[in-house]
């Protein structure tokens, strides 16, 4: 079999006793399902997308949550970002998931550049008109409830998402939280939710 030296996102799923790593292959992250004898059982890839190296995770369904990149020009034009006016052709990189099936069949996607604006980050990332990276998602979690958790470190805060509609159900921290800290300055550039 090939070797590859970016070995990364290493797991173990216990209720399934398999394990997981995500490598990148000529700019295209890949997961590849290991039985726990570590011989190959598949390879779960992005379907008409990039994977985001950060985090895969296997849903209570059996579904798998792929973390996602997603790239798209907007006009940031009226905005500045740390006192850098933005561009009209702003590449908008975005963090979200795809829920992918056995059959390889894309259930539920969701982009962070469809919900959240680029005004929720936080200046001391830096605003670059070719590669805007205004969320940078680290995280992805599925709630006891079914929806979904995701960690966005440049916009210091976890959202719930909801599973079916996509709809922000809530922010934890960042710039539009949803909650009150008492007493605290909340968290910043977290990694886990």
């Amino acid at each position: 079999g090939e070797t590859y030296s970016n070995c990364l996102d290493f797991k173990y799923y216990p209720e399934q006793g398999i394990y997981s790593y995500t490598f990148v292959d000529q700019g295209i992250p890949h997961t590849i399902l290991l039985d726990s004898y570590l011989t190959i059982l598949d390879t779960i890839s992005a379907i008409n997308g990039i994977a985001d190296v950060h985090d895969i995770q296997r849903a209570n369904n059996g579904n798998w949550l792929l973390a996602m990149v997603y790239t798209d020009t907007v006009d940031l034009s009226a905005e500045t970002f740390g006192g850098v006016q933005g561009s009209s052709t702003t590449v908008l990189t975005g963090f979200g998931v795809q829920e992918i099936d056995a059959s390889g069949t894309v259930i539920f996607e969701w982009n962070s550049n469809d919900y959240i604006p680029a005004t929720e980050t936080y200046d001391f990332y830096g605003y670059d008109p070719n590669g805007f990276d205004y969320c940078h998602g680290n995280a992805i979690e599925e709630d006891s409830d079914g929806n979904l958790l995701l960690s966005f470190r440049h916009l210091n805060a976890v959202y719930k998402i909801n599973r079916t509609t996509g709809n922000i159900i809530w922010r934890l921290g960042g710039q539009s939280s949803d909650f009150t800290f008492i007493n605290d300055d909340g968290f910043s550039g977290q990694h886990d939710i």
